[in-house]
């Protein structure tokens, strides 16, 4: 009973850093090289 997250998530088990939906918590070093890897939407 979640609110759909605000964009897709293009990688499967909830890879993506934590955008606030409780989804993907990952360490602070992994969410910046995903940062950089990514434009920012």
């Amino acid at each position: 009973a979640r609110p759909a997250p605000s964009r897709p998530r293009r990688a499967p088990g909830g890879a993506l850093p934590d955008r606030g939906d409780g989804r993907g918590r990952r360490s602070d070093d992994t969410a910046r090289a995903d940062a950089r890897r990514r434009p920012p939407l």
